[in-house]
């Protein structure tokens, strides 16, 4: 399996900058708002401070390696509460705690608006800016944090640092890829996301990332533009949308039930694997075989309009809250 996910660390969607003169995107949070506002049950004002394991984590230097190739520093100390409290929010709105046992850094980073992973790494990054942001008491921002800290999580359990792609391995993720390149929606989570995408609720700008890139095709080159071939950024494109939906499991679960059901059940099996094991590599094993197994299928109307999607069995479940 490529390992370019795993080893690289990604960001999240947020609204267009303001521009310099010369054109190029200045992002702060502190001059503009996230593209959209979803993570309806993220809260810090009521949140408890993370574990004083993960708390420790906040306050000490992170590794070498953090430092040199991904630019992470270590959090100013008037911010480790605001970080602190993200996490534990996520904790309190059911995010399994175990989760977090693959991470042993946290840190910030200085580029655009969002956060980043490394599993190879061990670690998690939010952006300087938000942290300040929120610190200065916007609850939007605060709120993005929260969905933040959950959807790099997500990343954590779903795969190895070795490279390997549980949710890649997935036939509910399964994406076929044509000779001309193009890409085929076969699982039914891919299906669920891209006909969201086209919807006209929250959730179509919300899966801008990472759908924006789904139609993305250049047959003249093998390798795209970022430097992954086709096969590497569908492998991204599919981890992302996983990340996307777990986030949304624990923050506005009842808009990923109504508009993604089948996707909602996937991601309350991987909670509930992930909650019920000692320790990350044991969640690590319980999320692939969770995730190599393929959820039943009804058709059934899903959103507005005549807009049909795949809803799982008759498993019904909701996030600890």
């Amino acid at each position: 399996r490529p390992e370019a996910t795993k080893s690289r660390a990604k960001a999240k969607e947020a609204a267009p900058a303001p521009k310099r003169p010369d054109g190029v995107h200045e992002p702060s949070a502190l001059t503009h708002a996230p593209a959209v506002d979803i993570h309806a049950k993220a809260d810090l004002t009521s949140a408890s401070m993370a574990p004083t394991n993960v708390t420790a984590k906040l306050l000490a230097e992170p590794s070498m390696t953090v430092r040199d190739r991904f630019g992470g520093r270590q959090v100013p100390k008037h911010l480790v509460p605001v970080y602190s409290k993200a996490i534990g929010a996520a904790i309190k709105l059911g995010m399994p705690e175990h989760a977090l046992d693959g991470i042993k850094h946290f840190y910030v980073k200085r580029k655009d608006l969002g956060a980043e992973y490394s599993i190879e790494a061990e670690s998690i990054g939010v952006s300087l800016d938000i942290l300040e942001a929120a610190y200065r008491g916007s609850q939007i921002w605060a709120a993005t944090i929260v969905g933040h800290v959950i959807h790099e999580v997500g990343h954590h359990i779903t795969g190895d640092a070795d490279g390997t792609s549980f949710v890649a391995q997935s036939p509910d993720f399964a994406v076929r890829i044509g000779q001309d390149g193009k890409r085929v929606a076969v699982g039914v989570v891919m299906r669920e996301a891209l006909a969201a995408r086209q919807s006209d609720s929250d959730l179509a700008t919300f899966l801008g990332y990472p759908l924006r890139d789904w139609d993305y095709n250049d047959n003249a080159r093998p390798v795209q533009a970022s430097g992954f071939s086709v096969a590497e950024s569908t492998m991204i494109l599919q981890e992302e949308v996983f990340a996307q939906a777990w986030s949304l499991y624990f923050t506005n679960p009842d808009l990923l039930q109504a508009e993604m059901p089948a996707t909602f059940n996937v991601m309350k099996g991987v909670a509930d694997v992930v909650r019920n094991s000692q320790g990350i590599a044991e969640s690590r094993r319980g999320v692939r075989e969770a995730l190599r197994r393929r959820v039943p299928e009804v058709r059934t109307e899903v959103g507005r309009g005549d807009r049909l999607a795949v809803e799982a069995g008759a498993r019904d479940g909701r996030p600890d809250s």
